[in-house]
């Protein structure tokens, strides 16, 4: 009977040792998976990540992402005004296309790194692998639109509209969605680390709670489940 009770103990420590390690790595993998950077981060003062509704502090973790982030705003800061040409592939750097309408404009591939789109119409664009790091999108309009494997690391996307935008597989990490709305957006195999999404409507969208529960913030969100 003691050894019995033994082995079930030996098991369980097991199980729960396996369920840990998952989570560690998932949460390493899609920090490693971030584009690097070249210069020296260490001096970079960003807050802490704030306790979400799941109940998981990402402390340290957080905190090297948000770095990370940072950095990767200064430097997309310091790079030269693309030829803004609206096509796919181009080079948009920098390009001020605030309060455009581009309705259904295809930009796959396109580098619109620091690019101003805020209060733009992009329903039913194509950004498939578009790069939007650290662009102002704030109250754009993505109604629809395909985002697919795009990067958004520390773009701003408050107040955006992304309902039934595909996110699948899009990099948000260090994004502001404050206030976005996202019902039915699709965004499996999204990264979300350390992305705000307070006060964000994700009614009816294709997220689990695990992406959630790395994020910086979802108080106040209206969560799909």
């Amino acid at each position: 009977m003691f050894r019995q009770e033994k082995t079930y103990i030996v098991l369980s420590l097991i199980g729960l040792i396996a369920v840990v390690s998952y989570l560690v790595y998932s949460l390493l993998s899609n920090f490693i998976s971030l584009p690097a950077l070249s210069e020296d981060l260490s001096s970079v003062d960003v807050p802490l990540a704030n306790d979400t509704e799941m109940g998981i502090d990402l402390g340290a973790t957080a905190v090297a992402v948000l770095q990370l982030v940072d950095g990767t705003s200064t430097a997309v800061s310091r790079l030269p005004v693309g030829s803004c040409v609206l096509e796919p592939g181009g080079n948009l750097t920098h390009c001020d296309l605030s309060g455009r309408n581009l309705n259904s404009v295809d930009l796959s591939d396109a580098n619109l790194k620091g690019a101003n789109l805020t209060g733009a119409n992009l329903s039913g664009a194509t950004l498939l692998r578009a790069d939007l790091t650290a662009a102002q999108m704030e109250s754009v309009d993505l109604t629809g639109a395909n985002l697919t494997a795009a990067i958004l690391v520390g773009t701003n996307l408050t107040d955006a509209i992304l309902v039934e935008a595909n996110l699948q597989g899009a990099t948000l990490a260090g994004a502001v969605l404050h206030g976005a709305d996202l019902r039915a957006a699709d965004l499996t195999n999204a990264d979300l680390i350390a992305a705000d999404f307070s006060e964000a409507n994700l009614l009816d969208a294709i997220v689990n709670i695990l992406q959630l529960s790395e994020t910086y913030s979802i108080v106040g969100a209206i969560l799909p489940f």
